[in-house]
């Protein structure tokens, strides 16, 4: 028993080390309204979903690396509009060699997503107003290349955009008013005439 229990647990650790050596986008917080490593407990995306008060902040922090060039920048896209992360990197020196790739120091530089002291802000949810909206994660490489760390739905207060607001329609011309108007232009019409057939009278 113990050495099945042994066995299972070395295939578990196996496995964990793949996958960490496989990983090159690695987000391992991502929290509202914190944005020092000792707040920020984990990740808040919850069933794919995460869910924030108009107003909130979103902060980020991990490491991103690519075995073929270095990171230039980590975006998000909302309803497939991309947008910037703050600009706040910092180096990964011992991240190759951890990962299974020593050797490929150089590109340890500028992996680091946000610092402990200050993680890096998903600029611009705060602004958002009510509403459901498609979201995604992706660190974009100095090749050009890109890479997805998540796509998810991000859901802000209600969840629900308010209507825009209808057209105002215009207003209905007043049909008394008008008839006035028509009524002393006849009047005045009628008054001119009389008054030329007296002057034709006197004459």
């Amino acid at each position: 028993m113990k050495k099945l229990l042994a066995a299972a647990v070395i295939t578990v650790m196996m496995f964990a080390l793949c996958l960490s050596a496989s990983a090159t986008v690695n987000i391992d917080r991502l929290s509202i309204n914190k944005n020092t490593l000792g707040e920020m407990a984990g990740n808040d995306i919850v069933d794919d979903t995460l869910t924030i008060a108009k107003g909130d902040k979103v902060y980020i922090l991990g490491w991103v690396f690519n075995a073929e060039s270095n990171l230039k920048e980590v975006v998000y896209t909302l309803d497939g509009v991309t947008k910037k992360c703050e600009d706040n990197y910092m180096d990964r020196p011992g991240l190759a060699a951890a990962i299974g790739h020593a050797g490929l120091e150089n590109l340890e530089a500028h992996a680091g997503i946000g610092t402990n002291e200050a993680a890096m802000e998903i600029l611009g949810l705060d602004t958002l107003d009510d509403g459901t909206y498609a979201m995604s994660i992706k660190a974009i490489y100095e090749d050009g290349s890109e890479e997805l760390y998540k796509e998810f739905t991000l859901v802000v207060g209600t969840g629900v955009k308010a209507e825009d607001p209808a057209p105002a329609e215009p207003e209905p011309e007043n049909p008394s008013t008008a008839d006035a108007s028509v009524i002393a232009v006849a009047a005045v019409c009628c008054i001119a005439l009389a008054g030329i057939a007296a002057a034709k009278k006197i004459k």
